[in-house]
């Protein structure tokens, strides 16, 4: 998924629960290089303005989630040099 934190796309398990209920929905469906406006509405618990929270997503990759991340989840790792060995900054 586009949508970055600290300038990186986001990686999730579609149908894994780790992500809001309303974000997860509003992706379903969507395929490699679709683009959509997506709007969390304030009942969601999110902080965002009185409409709610609105961010721009473009779904950069797809692909299965492998048997270990099935699993154990999603390990997020980045590479960037003033991260340590385990992803972390």
């Amino acid at each position: 998924m586009e949508e970055t934190v600290d300038g990186y796309p986001i990686d999730y398990i579609h149908g894994g629960g780790k992500i809001l209920i309303e974000l997860e929905s509003q992706l379903s469906g969507m395929r490699e290089g679709d683009h959509r406006t997506v709007i969390i509405p304030n009942e969601t618990g999110s902080d965002g303005s009185e409409n709610g929270l609105s961010m721009e997503v473009r779904i950069e990759k797809i692909r299965l989630a492998t048997e270990e991340e099935l699993t154990y989840g999603l390990s997020i790792y980045r590479e960037q040099s003033n991260c340590g060995l385990s992803g972390c900054c």
